[in-house]
């Protein structure tokens, strides 16, 4: 006869695991009863009676979260592993994680908590023999019943499988942090705050609006060799934000200037809760600027990354230390509940941003693998340290109609503009100007003023000085800004000039102190005593922080910053223009900034517009600069030499094109000799001018036919070996070959086919080992090609 006692520890064995159980069967949408559940438990529960796990102990392991988190990546690993069974058994892909290992290290996972929490060893056998059954009934009854169109797609499965694997197995072998009720507690108030924080975001020449009043969630998609890929494959790798970590707990977002990465960040603070993750609400999402690295840390040579966290935490709440500390952080950390967004890695000077975004990648290598990390950049030069990048898309008329509708209806836009704003969007679409939500927002005031819209970047930049000055107007009769003495200041374009040539080199925070004394002696003649200076200057600058969106108060107390990079890379332009009058001293100050920069186009585009002579003779330096550039043999630089095609390129002079292109179409074949990431972009956009000249492509395939031949060979190996060509994506960023993958899209594929199809196998092998020579550094290629080279 069964005691009262046995009843009550059968029955607590069973509420556990069956509470257990509905948790993993909920989350993935599984309406199996409580009580279907009960019985299915029931059946192999009782031989568990009597023993040590009728623990309190053991009870709590179940129930803690990273156990439950563990159990459910299990799950969902299981789910893709029977979507691609077939995949899985025909290319013979290794896994590493089979039910047996992962039985194996929960049990002792298991132990290990008990043990030393009740300073009590279960027996791994019995523990064994419980999740064995366990398991059996959540793939009898959950994972076999999971239809496939319910697991979404993977577009990387090798890789992304392995990751999987990788952080299942890393994560139960880490041991568990007992539930902190002031950690906790903190997380809540710290929610709070940070979401209050962001729940408004100002809209350039409106005010600060509600996020999702006018946010138009952005276009995602893996980056990779496009050229490649079938329409459809193309269409399918556009993914929703709430995917983001579907293939990978760490990512890049990458996209050109304003297309509304940091935005997108804000969304991710906002509603991280959405995300397809598992425990996704559990997770503390933490807002870095990677700008403010290099501030914090001047005061220390040993500062860390983890300090930088705990910092940014702080001071995008305004928390006491106390509560937010290294502690805190390594409770959500090591338990695997940290959403990390790292923002504008480019906005990093060049020389410390390679070396951050490898300490970025280095650290969460030894951390949790659950946590989940975002790091974004603009696209240009952009070297990714992480397996998955993604990229937002330009923007298309699609989205801006969705945009204008969200303004109709905050009573920002008449509707009836909408169709005659479309139009000339259109035109601007297609000329390749308009590519960035900033510009749409910039035009539609300069719409709403004029009805109808600039025709460049320059132009779109000057009406917005113009918008500024007549705004000023209107708040002169509401606001209580003392207009008449920082008149010439506010009314001097030289003003914000200044202030860029103090922000660089990438629109750095600058202390207020430091303005006034600049602006003291700056504008020392237009005022009587250095005291009613001061006062102006102190107008101007509150006047620019609540009115102006283009100079904004900063991160830190009493400094600034332009609203955006894109204003200061356009002031600093101009800046430069007075600043270097002769042209040699201009191209060598232009030098130093980095190829993901807008100063080239900026700067070409300011210098024609306002004095041709003068640009003319600028791009004849830049093209004798060139020319010594190629001539210097083993001391050629492929990143001057880029910078000079992104010039010539944004001149568009047929003149100077093609001088370029008779220097890559030289014997010497120059295009070998660069390894930079964003020739892809750069050696693209000069060889697309001259698409429709069959002869060009003809001289160029003779020329470069051994790196076009062996770089298309790579992307067929990829696809026989992945079954599917989204896997070459991961190629395009990690590979010194991006040259040669424009050739791809630039000649007739048909021609490349054929003079492959012309190869004996000791040519194409040859053709293979050379591809290696041109990507050294990467080691998963290597391995890929000297396995088929075995075969």
């Amino acid at each position: 006869m069964v005691s009262i006692v046995d009843d009550i520890i059968v029955s607590g064995i069973v509420n556990v695991t069956t509470s257990f159980l509905c948790d993993m069967f909920k989350s993935h949408k599984n309406k199996t009863r409580q009580k279907t559940l009960e019985g299915e438990i029931s059946k192999f529960i009782e031989e568990f009676t009597d023993t040590e796990l009728d623990s309190g102990s053991f009870f709590k392991y179940l129930s803690h979260t990273e156990t439950i988190l563990n159990f459910k990546e299990y799950i969902q690993y299981s789910a893709y592993k029977n979507k691609y069974k077939v995949r899985i058994k025909k290319q013979k892909i290794p896994l590493l994680l089979t039910r047996e290992t992962f039985i194996k290290i929960i049990s002792e996972n298991a132990i290990s908590y008990v043990n030393e929490d009740i300073k009590k060893k279960l027996n791994y056998n019995t523990v064994y023999s419980y999740f064995e059954k366990l398991l059996f009934v959540i793939e009898e009854k959950l994972i076999s019943r999971i239809p496939d169109h319910n697991v979404s797609m993977l577009y990387f499965i090798n890789s992304s499988l392995a990751e999987m694997e990788e952080r299942i197995l890393d994560s139960v072998r880490f041991p568990l942090k007992e539930d902190s009720f002031d950690h906790e507690r903190t997380r809540a108030t710290y929610l709070k705050l940070i979401k209050r924080k962001n729940k408004t975001t100002h809209v350039y020449g409106i005010d600060d609006l509600d996020m999702y009043s006018f946010y138009v969630f952005p276009t995602l998609q893996y980056v990779g060799d496009k050229t490649t890929e079938s329409k459809d494959q193309r269409r399918n790798s556009t993914i929703e934000w709430t995917d983001i970590f579907k293939e990978s707990n760490i990512v890049s977002i990458i996209g050109g200037a304003g297309f509304g990465k940091s935005l997108f960040l804000k969304n991710l603070i906002n509603k991280h809760e959405d995300l397809n993750v598992i425990e996704a609400d559990k997770l503390l999402p933490i807002y870095c600027d990677l700008k403010q690295f290099k501030l914090y840390s001047k005061n220390s040579s040993s500062y860390s990354l983890e300090q930088f966290i705990v910092d940014s935490l702080i001071n995008h709440t305004g928390m006491d230390g106390k509560n937010i500390n290294k502690s805190f952080l390594d409770y959500f950390l090591s338990s695997g509940r940290c959403l990390i967004m790292f923002d504008a890695l480019d906005e990093v000077e060049a020389e410390d941003r390679d070396e951050l975004n490898s300490r970025i990648a280095s650290f969460f290598e030894v951390t949790n693998k659950n946590n989940k990390v975002c790091i974004t950049s603009r696209a240009l030069g952009f070297t990714s340290k992480t397996r998955i990048t993604l990229q937002v898309h330009k923007v298309k008329e699609k989205k801006i109609k969705e945009y204008l509708d969200k303004m109709c209806k905050l009573g920002l836009f008449y509707e009836s503009d909408i169709e005659d704003f479309l139009s000339q969007c259109g035109t601007l679409i297609r000329n390749g100007f308009l590519t960035s939500f900033l510009q749409v927002s910039l035009l539609v005031n300069i719409f709403k003023a004029e009805k109808e819209l600039p025709e460049n970047k320059i132009d779109l930049y000057e009406k917005c000085i113009e918008y500024i000055s007549k705004k000023r107007e209107r708040d002169q009769k509401k606001t209580s800004f003392d207009f008449k003495i920082m008149s010439s200041i506010l009314d001097n374009n030289t003003s914000f000039e200044k202030l860029a040539l103090l922000g660089k080199p990438n629109n750095i925070e600058i202390d207020q102190l430091q303005i006034k004394d600049y602006f003291t002696s700056l504008y020392s003649k237009s005022y009587l005593t250095k005291n009613e200076t001061l006062v102006a200057i102190n107008e101007f600058l509150k006047f620019c922080s609540q009115r102006t969106e283009l100079y904004v108060a900063g991160n830190q107390d009493g400094y600034y910053k332009f609203y955006h990079r894109s204003f200061f890379e356009f002031f600093y332009s101009k800046c430069m223009m007075k600043e270097f009058p002769e042209n040699r001293a201009f191209i060598t100050e232009l030098m130093t900034f980095d190829l993901d920069s807008e100063m080239f186009d900026l700067s070409v585009a300011l210098m024609k517009k306002h004095d041709y002579d003068r640009y003319i003779d600028f791009l004849d330096l830049v093209l004798e600069r060139t020319n010594t550039n190629f001539s210097s043999g083993d001391n050629f630089n492929d990143k001057d030499f880029l910078k000079c095609c992104s010039i010539f390129s944004s001149s568009n002079e047929k003149f100077y094109l093609n001088a370029i292109l008779e220097i890559i179409a030289h014997p010497s074949r120059i295009l070998t000799r660069i390894t930079e990431s964003s020739a892809f972009d750069i050696i693209g956009s000069i060889l697309y001018k001259f698409d429709h000249n069959e002869q060009i492509k003809e001289r160029l395939m003779i020329l470069y036919k051994e790196e076009v031949l062996s770089t298309y060979l790579f992307t067929l190996i990829l696809e026989e070996v992945f079954s599917v060509s989204e896997e070459r994506k991961e190629f395009k960023i990690n590979t010194n070959i991006n040259t040669f993958l424009v050739f791809i899209h630039f000649v007739d594929a048909k021609k490349i086919v054929e003079e492959l199809h012309s190869c004996i196998l000791e040519e194409r092998k040859r053709l293979l080992r050379l591809f290696i020579s041109y990507d050294v550094k990467n080691i998963r290629v290597n391995k890929i090609i000297n396995k088929v080279l075995r075969k």
